[in-house]
């Protein structure tokens, strides 16, 4: 700001607070339990089909196949899937 009257940065000089988080600013955030929670059951529950599947069209390489399944099953990448499918994706193009 300028202290001009006009303009795109019209009006008085002020400085910026530094104003305290809100809950709602970390929703969706993953915290340390839940994430240890979720590996524990992936790991007793095991894949679904259409996981093993992936991983099958990842091991011969068919990446391009596995990443429209990923899609059509998933509807997006979720961080499961972009650990396998992104990187093998853009070093190809």
């Amino acid at each position: 700001m300028t202290g001009i009257a006009v303009g795109l940065t019209k009006g008085h000089v002020v400085s910026r607070r530094k104003l305290a988080t809100r809950p709602g600013q970390r929703k969706g955030k993953l915290g340390k339990r839940v994430k240890m929670i979720r590996e524990l059951v992936r790991d007793v529950a095991g894949s679904a089909p259409y996981e093993k599947r992936l991983m099958e069209l990842l091991k011969v390489g068919r990446d391009k196949r596995a990443l429209k399944l990923a899609k059509r099953k998933v509807g997006r990448l979720l961080g499961f899937y972009s650990n396998f499918l992104v990187p093998t994706t853009r070093t190809q193009t």
